[in-house]
């Protein structure tokens, strides 16, 4: 985490911000995030 100048460790968060969000499941395959269906194909 880096150093906010409000000392609380957390910066801001704006429209220019990237949200990423996965789950236990999730994993890196040759540099893209996947996440299971969970469902047979």
């Amino acid at each position: 985490m880096a150093d906010h100048p409000r000392g609380d460790g957390f910066a801001p968060v704006d429209m220019t911000s990237l949200v990423i969000v996965g789950n236990k499941a999730t994993y890196i395959d040759n540099g893209l995030m996947i996440t299971p269906r969970g469902y047979a194909l």
